[in-house]
């Protein structure tokens, strides 16, 4: 169990209230990743202890469960949007009869790095995002990444307005 074995949070019952002020303190020192856009989780399986979850509801934070290694969080409005379609995929329904061979991790837009050194990251979701089990990923990637994407609003800027090519008067990257 590797990450922030300081926080003890082994030892306690969940949901574990972290309140505001906490929670501020753990995103300025680096201890939570940003998963509201959502993706592919990178990290500790179950067996390995896991990826916790603190989830925001309005101005709360709470740790309230985990995640793991391989599974993927849809955003909170596609998660809303298509919670029948979810539901049915982590039952291991496929819906149609051709479903699509397993897809590789580099089709997915965003991974979610969340394994740290020296302790792993805590994972700050919407309450109301979900997210879809490792083993049905695989088969339907390419499905969740589009229903991720096309919802998403923390959607991606041009490369170029972050990366301008590095011409002549603009070292700093500043165009």
């Amino acid at each position: 169990m590797k990450f922030n074995e300081s926080f003890g949070l082994f030892q306690r019952k969940l949901p574990v209230d972290l309140g505001t002020t906490m929670f501020e303190q753990m995103l300025f020192d680096g201890s939570v990743i940003d998963g509201r856009a959502g993706g592919l989780i990178i990290g500790r399986k179950f067996s390995e202890g896991g990826v916790p979850i603190v989830f925001q509801r309005g101005r709360e934070f709470m740790i309230h469960s985990f995640t793991e290694h391989g599974e993927f969080i849809l955003n909170r409005v596609a998660a809303t949007r298509n919670l029948s379609r979810i539901k049915a995929i982590n039952a291991g329904l496929s819906g149609d009869e051709d479903t699509p061979e397993p897809r590789v991790i580099p089709e997915v837009s965003r991974l979610i790095l969340t394994a740290a050194e020296p302790c792993d990251k805590f994972l700050w979701l919407n309450w109301s995002q979900m997210a879809i089990a490792a083993q049905y990923v695989d088969r339907h990637v390419a499905e969740l990444n589009e229903m991720n994407d096309e919802t998403n609003p923390y959607g991606f800027c041009d490369v170029e307005t972050y990366f301008p090519r590095l011409d002549l008067g603009t070292e700093d990257g500043i165009v």
